[in-house]
C-alpha cells in the first residue's frame, strides 16, 4: 500500500496525475523527516509560546514547593525546639517521630502510585533526551508524585538534594506544554491506497498521519527547556542550568537556535521564581544557599595552588569511593527488594519497604539530633550577616513561631545558627552543620564572614553525613545526590583550610580563607562525582558571585576529574 497526501480532511482529487504528484511530495517529506528529525517545523509563535509558558509554569511549581517545604520544616522544628526545652533526649525523639511521618508519606506515594519516581530520575532523563523510549517516565501522576515526594523527603531530613527531581519535574511540564502547543502542527490527513488506485483515481481510505519523528523532537525540546528551568529556579543560576542540560544531551539533539530558546527560558524561570517570592513577601528559598558578595580582600594566592591540587586529588579518590559505595548500596537494596518480592506477598513486601524508609529516617534524625551534644556551645558573634536563632530549621526556620512566620532567612543575607540546647546568645556548630540541611550547611562552610570553625564539629559532621548519604540509594523516595556531594566536598575543603590556617609554620605564607578551600573542595567533589566540568564551574560561580575563584575551581575540578576517572570510568547518574 502507498500513502497519498491530502492537504486537509479527505477530499476527492481531480485526476490521477495530481495524486501521483502528492504521493511524490509526501515521500520526499518522509525522507526529509527521517534524515533530519531535528527540524521541528513549528511556526515561530508556537515555539516562542513554549519558550515563555514553560518557565512560567516551572517557576510557579517551584514556588509552591518552596512554600510547602518551608511550612513543613518550620512546623517540625518549632515542635522540636519546644521539646528541646524538656531535654535533648525528648527533643530527639520528637525529631525522629516527625521525620518518620514525613518519610512515610514520601515512600507511600512512590511505592503505591508511581514507583518510577524513586531516585533522582537523571539516568532515565538522560536516556530519554538522547533518543530512547522510557515508558511512563513523564505521566501526569508521576509529576505530582515526584513534586510532593521530594518536598516530603527533603523535609524529613534525609541527606539528599532535589536537583535531579527538579530536572524531571521541569521535564514533565515541558513535555506537557510541548504536546499541547505542537499537536495541531504535527497531524495531517492522508489517504491510504495502492499505486493502481491512485492512477485510476479510485476511492482511498482516509487516515490521520502523525509526524512522530518531528513530534518526538519537539517533546524532547520541551523536556530540555523544562529541565533547564528547573535547575535555574533551584540554584538561581540560569547559565549554569543551560550548561548542565547541554552536558546531559547529545550534540546532535541540540540545534543552534535551541541555545537561544534555552537562554530565554532559564532567564524567565529565574526572574519568575524571584518575582513570586518578592510578591508574596516570603523572600526565602531553601536551595538558594549562597550569600551574595562573598568577596574577600584575599581570595587566593599562588602559594595556595599546591594545596588546591592536593585537596582535589584527595576528593577525586573520595568521590570515586563515594560513587562505588552508592552503587553497592543500590545493588544490595535491589537484591533485598527482589528477595521480598519472590518470598513475600505483595502486601508484606510493601509494608517491609515502607518500614525500611521509616526506620532509616528515624536513624538519620537520631544521629543528627543527638550527636551535637558531644560538642560544646560557642558564643555567637553578631557581625555582618550572621545571626543566631534557636531553631534547628534546615536553614529555613527561626527560633520561635513568631520569627518563623515573619522573619525567615533572607535569600542571600543571613547565616542562621542553630542554638540547639545552648543558652541564648550561643549556638552549637555541629548542630548548625547537621540540622540546617545540606543547603544551609554549605552556606556556612562557604562563608568568609565566619573567622573559623572548630575542627571537631567538621570531622564529626563529615563522619556522620558521608555514610548516611551513602545509604540512601534504592530507597523508594525522590532524591538527588548533587547537593549532598557538594556538602561532602565543602566539609573536606573547609576542614583542610582550617587545618592549614591553624598550623603556625604555615601562617607566614598568608594562605586563603578556609571558605575558599570549601568552595574549591565542593567543585572538586562534584567534578569527580558527576564527571561534569563547565556546568559545575558556572553553577557555583553564579551562586557565589565571585569570579576570582574560577581559576582554582577549574584546576580542582580538572584534577579531581582525572583522579576519579582513573578509578571509575563512569559517573554515578
Amino acid at each position: 500500500p502507498r500513502l497519498i497526501v491530502s492537504s486537509g480532511p479527505p477530499m476527492a482529487s481531480h485526476n490521477g496525475q495530481t495524486r501521483l504528484q502528492r504521493l511524490g511530495s509526501f515521500q520526499q517529506s518522509l525522507k526529509a523527516s527521517f534524515a533530519a528529525p531535528e527540524s521541528h517545523q513549528l511556526p515561530w509563535y508556537a515555539i516562542w509560546g513554549m519558550t515563555i509558558l514553560i518557565p512560567v509554569l516551572v517557576a510557579c511549581v517551584n514556588y509552591a514547593m518552596v512554600m510547602a517545604d518551608v511550612f513543613l520544616v518550620t512546623t517540625k522544628f518549632t515542635w522540636v525546639q519546644n521539646a528541646m526545652a524538656q531535654g535533648a533526649g525528648f527533643g530527639t525523639l520528637t525529631l525522629m517521630g516527625a521525620c518518620a511521618c514525613l518519610a512515610l508519606g514520601a515512600a507511600a506515594l512512590v511505592l503505591l502510585v508511581a514507583p518510577i519516581c524513586a531516585g533522582s530520575g537523571i539516568p532515565e532523563a538522560k536516556g530519554y533526551l538522547n533518543g530512547n523510549h522510557v515508558p511512563g517516565m513523564f505521566k501526569m501522576q508521576n509529576f505530582f508524585v515526584r513534586t510532593a515526594g521530594v518536598v516530603l523527603a527533603t523535609s524529613a531530613g534525609f541527606p539528599i538534594g532535589r536537583e535531579g527531581p527538579m530536572v524531571c519535574i521541569g521535564g514533565c511540564i515541558g513535555i506537557g506544554v510541548a504536546h499541547l502547543v505542537a499537536s495541531p502542527y504535527m497531524k495531517s490527513w492522508v489517504q491510504v491506497g495502492s499505486e493502481e488506485s491512485a492512477l485510476n483515481d479510485a476511492h482511498c481510505a482516509a487516515a490521520l498521519l502523525v509526524h512522530e519523528e518531528r513530534f518526538s523532537y519537539v517533546r524532547r525540546m520541551g523536556c530540555v527547556l523544562g529541565g533547564a528551568a528547573g535547575i535555574a529556579t533551584a540554584f538561581n543560576a540560569p547559565i549554569g542550568a543551560i550548561l548542565y542540560m547541554f552536558e546531559e544531551v547529545t550534540v546532535t539533539s541540540w540545534s543552534i537556535e535551541f541555545t537561544f530558546h534555552a537562554f530565554v527560558c532559564t532567564i524567565l524561570a529565574t526572574f519568575g521564581s524571584r518575582a513570586l517570592l518578592d510578591v508574596s513577601h516570603s523572600d526565602v528559598h531553601r536551595l538558594l544557599i549562597y550569600q551574595a558578595g562573598l568577596h574577600d580582600s584575599r581570595d587566593w594566592t599562588w602559594l595556595d595552588v599546591p594545596f588546591f591540587v592536593l585537596l582535589a586529588a584527595l576528593l577525586g579518590v573520595i568521590s570515586a569511593m563515594f560513587t562505588r559505595g552508592l552503587l553497592k548500596v543500590w545493588s544490595l537494596r535491589k537484591q533485598f527488594t527482589q528477595f521480598l518480592q519472590a518470598n513475600w506477598s505483595w502486601y508484606e513486601s510493601m509494608v517491609a519497604r515502607l518500614l525500611e524508609v521509616v526506620l532509616y529516617a528515624g536513624l538519620v534524625a537520631f544521629i543528627f539530633g543527638l550527636i551535637p551534644m558531644a560538642v560544646p556551645c560557642v558564643e555567637t558573634e553578631h557581625h555582618g550577616a550572621a545571626d543566631a536563632h534557636g531553631e534547628a530549621g534546615h536553614g529555613a526556620a527561626n527560633s520561635t513561631a513568631e520569627t518563623a512566620a515573619g522573619h525567615h532567612r533572607r535569600l542571600s543575607e543571613d547565616l542562621t545558627w542553630v542554638r540547639y540546647t545552648c543558652a541564648e546568645g550561643s549556638h552549637n556548630e555541629l548542630a548548625t552543620l547537621l540540622l540546617s540541611g545540606a543547603e544551609g550547611a554549605v552556606k556556612h562552610l562557604f562563608s568568609r564572614d565566619v573567622n573559623n570553625l572548630a575542627l571537631a564539629p567538621l570531622v564529626v559532621a563529615l563522619l556522620a553525613y558521608l555514610p548516611l548519604a551513602m545509604g540512601m540509594p534504592g530507597l523508594p523516595v525522590p532524591m538527588g545526590c548533587f547537593v549532598p556531594s557538594m556538602l561532602i566536598g565543602s566539609l573536606v575543603g573547609r576542614l583542610m583550610g582550617e587545618v592549614m590556617t591553624s598550623l603556625e609554620f604555615l601562617q607566614p605564607l598568608g594562605l586563603s580563607h578556609a571558605g575558599v578551600y570549601a568552595l574549591v573542595g565542593s567543585g572538586a567533589m562534584l567534578g569527580g562525582f558527576t564527571h561534569m566540568t563547565v556546568a559545575i564551574v558556572v553553577l557555583l560561580v553564579e551562586a557565589v558571585h565571585d569570579l576570582s575563584v574560577v581559576a582554582p575551581m577549574m584546576l580542582g575540578i580538572c584534577v579531581s576529574r582525572i583522579v576519579s576517572g582513573l578509578i571509575n570510568h563512569h559517573a554515578y547518574d
